[in-house]
């Protein structure tokens, strides 16, 4: 069937975002506002703490069967548009998850929803977690890990980190873990979720959870491996040939990543 199809709006997004151009990479607070004809679609929504969103991306590039991440780095390979998350695409829906902060009537308050204000709204779906998450899920990104910023690479980071843990990621031990993450991976020049990486560490709970949550690492796929100790928090990352131990020397972790490296005794070393 080729025909066209018609769809139509359930209501529209409320963000403060005019271009995409002013949207964080992470997304932001928004308000989905929902016709009255829709009302009774949101019946028990309230049971849910996050949403799958779709919408129409109205200004987005309809002509495109191959982009490139040119905000992240304009020398990546193109690749079809079916390959990507680019909102360039001959039918321009979108679809994140965000989580529901508030409902009160038809309207619906969210954060981390990347839309422009006034996209319409195509249709919400309640998220299941044991059925819409997939772990152990990989996917090959076009952009060189050492061509992301590091604003960008950690805001991807927190993103993971946050949809993992939820408000814990905030936790001291969950941010020590993003930011050995980021020095670790940075001095590696791997991505974070390479599927190759393995993770060793001296601790347990919150630390080693948000390390699997920034790594994909994790004991049943013997990439993650936790050995508790009283010493300072060590992470060691290795990938290939290398390997980097990183030793926590302070207390507090700097809010700054560009200091993240400071707070740590780095090592590189051949991985035997």
């Amino acid at each position: 069937m080729t025909d066209p199809l018609l769809l139509q709006p359930i209501g529209v997004v409320r963000s403060p975002f005019r271009t995409t151009h002013e949207i964080p990479l992470q997304g932001g607070p928004a308000t989905l506002e929902v016709y009255p004809a829709f009302a009774d679609g949101l019946e028990g929504l309230d049971g849910s703490s996050h949403l799958v969103v779709m919408g129409h991306l109205h200004l987005a590039d309809r002509s495109a069967l191959k982009t490139r991440p040119t905000k992240i780095d304009p020398n990546a390979p193109e690749k079809g548009v079916f390959a990507t998350r680019s909102p360039a695409r001959p039918n321009p829906i979108s679809l994140t998850v965000v989580a529901l902060l508030k409902r009160y009537d038809l309207r619906l308050d969210v954060e981390h929803l990347d839309l422009v204000d006034g996209t319409p709204l195509i249709d919400i779906k309640a998220y299941s977690p044991g059925w819409d998450s997939v772990f152990c899920a990989r996917h090959k990104h076009r952009a060189s890990p050492t061509a992301i910023n590091d604003e960008r690479l950690v805001a991807c980071l927190e993103r993971g980190l946050f949809n993992f843990m939820g408000h814990v990621a905030t936790d001291p031990a969950a941010r020590w873990s993003l930011a050995a993450t980021f020095v670790g991976t940075r001095t590696l020049g791997v991505d974070p979720r390479d599927p190759s990486m393995g993770v060793q560490v001296n601790r347990s709970g919150t630390t080693t959870e948000a390390l699997m949550a920034l790594t994909g690492a994790a004991a049943f796929n013997k990439r993650l491996v936790a050995v508790p100790d009283e010493s300072a928090l060590r992470v060691c990352l290795s990938s290939g040939p290398r390997r980097v131990e990183l030793v926590a020397v302070h207390t507090d972790l700097p809010g700054d990543c560009g200091s993240w490296i400071d707070a740590f005794a780095v090592t590189v070393s051949d991985n035997l």
